[in-house]
């Protein structure tokens, strides 16, 4: 990164679009479940790209973005497109950092995500 070739992106998703995500997919609730109390969510995540793709994204008034992992899709859409497009696909292991949160189950109906709230341990 001294050299300018790389850069940190930082990438988030809001909890409402992660709890959605998962609400919308029983398998991957299925297998939420079966961690009980230790299941945990990435909700934002540090990347080492090129230096070009960071510039890419920083000048960009429209960002949209659809993060599959494990069949669940998840597709924010933010601001007004000012044309063109970045396609930047990540490979397994590129994570460099990571936000993770604890699952909150709905009392009523224990199947389903209710919230998320932010995990700190180990920070």
């Amino acid at each position: 990164m001294r050299d300018n070739k790389l850069d940190l992106l930082f990438f988030s998703v809001e909890t409402n679009d992660m709890v959605k995500a998962i609400n919308d997919s029983p398998a991957i609730r299925a297998d939420l479940k079966r961690w009980g109390k230790d299941a945990r969510v990435v909700t934002a995540g540090f990347v080492i790209v090129a230096a070009a793709t960071s510039k890419t994204f920083a000048s960009s008034t429209h960002v949209e973005a659809q993060l599959t992992a494990y069949g669940v899709t998840i597709d924010p859409k933010l601001g007004v497109s000012q044309g063109g497009s970045t396609a930047v696909e990540f490979p397994i292991g590129a994570l460099f950092a990571y936000d993770i949160s604890k699952i909150e189950w709905d009392n009523k109906n224990d199947a389903i995500v209710c919230d998320l709230k932010r995990d700190d341990h180990g920070l």
